[in-house]
């Protein structure tokens, strides 16, 4: 019990820091770009997006309780979540070189993906057990 327990928990880190590092090297526009003050407004945009969404959806989950069945959705939810916090963390790598700093404002990002990495995780094992039990 204690080995799955190990898993989940390294699978829950390994899957947004290797999500974001595939990002980065396959799909990110900042490959072309020196400084990030050249990149482009919609990417820009996008980010600012990419970094509202999971922190209220994570602070109001309550009240996304109500409005969306997460039950019925997970699969589209916490996917969506880890894909935005990889952007978002991309950005801030990116924003990160001169002042080390910036890379606390990451921290919350990739708690995030990596608690919707272990959400994702349980309600397969929820989904696919036929008699769903805790561990």
């Amino acid at each position: 019990m204690d080995g799955i327990i190990l898993l989940i928990t390294l699978a829950s880190i390994a899957v947004p820091v290797l999500l974001t590092y595939l990002y980065r090297r396959t799909l990110s526009p900042v490959r072309n770009h020196k400084e990030p003050v050249t990149l482009s407004p919609g990417y820009k945009t996008l980010v600012a997006v990419c970094a509202i969404l999971p922190v209220a959806g994570a602070a109001g989950m309550d009240v996304l309780e109500d409005i969306v069945d997460i039950d019925e959705l997970w699969f589209v939810l916490f996917p969506a979540a880890i894909i935005m916090c990889g952007i978002v963390t991309d950005a801030i790598l990116i924003w990160a070189r001169r002042s080390k700093w910036l890379l606390l404002l990451a921290l919350p990002y990739i708690a995030i993906s990596a608690l919707s990495a272990a959400i994702i995780i349980y309600m397969l094992i929820m989904t696919f057990d036929q008699h769903p039990r805790m561990f």
